[in-house]
């Protein structure tokens, strides 16, 4: 039986032990898919296989050659993401644990690129807690490319009864 794929031997994604773990990618079509975004894990709290983990993470750039291999850059940049971070932390009760799952989609009217991404936002304190929810709003930024992006108020926020956690466009 012939495959309609094929396995790699290696990893697609090189972070050149910048970071323990890399994933979810979102990918630019106007660059020909080889440029993009990527969740980083800066450090883990916890055990995955034990219920009760925290990964903390970033999004990165990420730049490929082809669609098989794809190396980590810099720190994506989003103007206003500090502001509107600390806007959703006013509390003091609330400790921001990075974005996540990011996703592009491209507007053909204006050419604008939007980013979605998920904002989760965990009670101070233990990481372990179960009787305290993780808020999870959806985020959105805008802007020509990846380099002018400039974050928005979430596009969701979480209410404790209802949240948004990845969207795919």
């Amino acid at each position: 039986m012939n495959k309609v794929y094929f396995e790699h031997n290696d990893k697609v994604v090189s972070a050149d032990g910048q970071f323990a773990h890399v994933m979810a990618i979102a990918l630019d079509p106007r660059a020909n898919y080889r440029e993009g975004v990527i969740r980083c894990i800066t450090s883990r709290e916890g055990d995955v296989r034990v219920k009760g983990y925290v990964d903390r993470s970033e999004l990165h750039l990420t730049k490929g050659d082809s669609l098989e291999k794809f190396t980590v850059g810099a720190k994506l940049d989003i103007k206003n993401e500090v502001e509107i971070i600390n806007k959703l932390i006013s509390d003091g009760a609330s400790d921001f644990i990075g974005l996540e799952d990011p996703d592009i989609w491209i507007d053909e009217q204006t050419d604008l690129m939007h980013l979605y991404f998920t904002i989760p936002i965990k009670p101070a304190g233990n990481a372990f807690d179960k009787s305290k929810k993780i808020k999870i709003h959806l985020g959105h930024a805008f802007g020509k490319d990846l380099n002018s992006l400039e974050m928005t108020m979430p596009v969701l926020l979480d209410t404790y009864d209802n949240s948004a956690k990845e969207v795919s466009i």
